[in-house]
């Protein structure tokens, strides 16, 4: 993948820097991709990609914001999840009153 703009910023600054090696290169071959050992990361870079027509730093904000709003989304689902899972292991370890 030939590396734009957007993506060598991120690829500056995503996780502390970690990646920013990769950000001296002009683009990342699939195993590169592959390797990078982060999913949202790639997902991030595919979905600034030229190829994924993000035409400009606008777009790619746009895009980012929907991928944070779907984010949010699946945070407070599984925040739910964790309050059913954590109300139905209180009412099973209840005792059952003595009759």
């Amino acid at each position: 993948m030939k590396l734009n703009g957007m993506q060598l910023a991120v690829l500056k600054d995503y996780g502390d820097g970690d990646f920013a090696h990769h950000a001296t290169q002009e683009e990342l071959s699939q195993g590169d991709l592959n390797g990078l050992g982060d999913s949202l990361l790639y997902f991030i870079l595919v979905e600034l990609s030229d190829k994924e027509d993000c035409e400009s730093v606008d777009m790619g904000i746009q895009r980012l914001n929907t991928a944070q709003d779907e984010l949010d989304v699946c945070l407070v689902a599984l925040t739910a999840l964790q309050a059913a899972m954590e109300t139905a292991q209180v009412l099973t370890t209840m005792e059952a009153p003595d009759v």
